[in-house]
């Protein structure tokens, strides 16, 4: 059985896993369809993904100050 996410009413469609592992390698996946990484192994791969929805948290926040 499928759960919603924090603050959803709805499923939207299927969802993909967000961190993957090409041969020894593992990579992120963003909301936009970027591939991230290389990172040595899944926990460096959850530590980008976390730094990166960090930045673009802040980075979204100053543009709206404009």
């Amino acid at each position: 059985m499928r759960t919603l996410r924090l603050n959803e009413n709805a499923f939207f469609g299927r969802r993909s896993e967000r961190f993957f592992r090409q041969k020894s390698i593992w990579f992120f996946k963003t909301r936009e369809g970027i591939d991230i990484g290389p990172f040595k192994n899944i926990y460096d791969a959850k530590e980008g993904a976390s730094d990166y929805i960090d930045f673009i948290t802040q980075i979204k926040s100053k543009v709206l100050k404009f």
